[in-house]
């Protein structure tokens, strides 16, 4: 009988170890899963701003098309005064909405270009200082209207 009672306390006692084996097995695994999922978040953060760029880049295409084409027209129709003012206005403009470079390394300056435009919609001011293996930056990112 004291056999008995001994070797059912000692299969619970190893069922108890297996069980408390599983419970740290999917905490392990539930960890690597939002490890993984904070991973594709970044990923698609990073597509969306990149999707959006291109998007830009195309409208900006667009755009400098129709503007050659006014200049070109003022210039045929001999109003210099008129297509140098429109060419000031368009260096001002560009002046206000070039993207900000705020490191040499793209994938840091991908970063922050798409989390200052985040500040930027939601008014939020961004201060951030930087320093990653020679790639120092600064910047202050204040919400103001462009």
């Amino acid at each position: 009988m004291i056999l008995f009672v001994l070797s059912t306390i000692l299969a619970l006692y190893q069922l108890i170890r297996h069980i408390a084996g599983l419970h740290t097995d999917l905490a392990l695994q539930a960890e690597h899963a939002r490890l993984l999922d904070n991973r594709l978040a970044a990923q698609k953060d990073f597509y969306e701003a990149k999707v959006a760029h291109e998007d830009a880049l195309r409208s900006l295409r667009h755009d400098m098309a129709g503007h050659l084409n006014t200049l070109a027209a003022l210039l045929s129709a001999n109003q210099s005064a008129e297509a140098l003012a429109y060419l000031n206005g368009l260096t001002n403009c560009h002046k206000e909405q070039t993207a900000k470079c705020f490191s040499t390394n793209p994938y840091i300056n991908a970063v922050l270009q798409n989390y200052t435009a985040k500040c930027l919609e939601s008014h939020i001011e961004l201060i951030c200082h930087i320093g990653t293996d020679g790639h120092e930056l600064s910047a202050r990112i204040c919400s103001c209207s462009v």
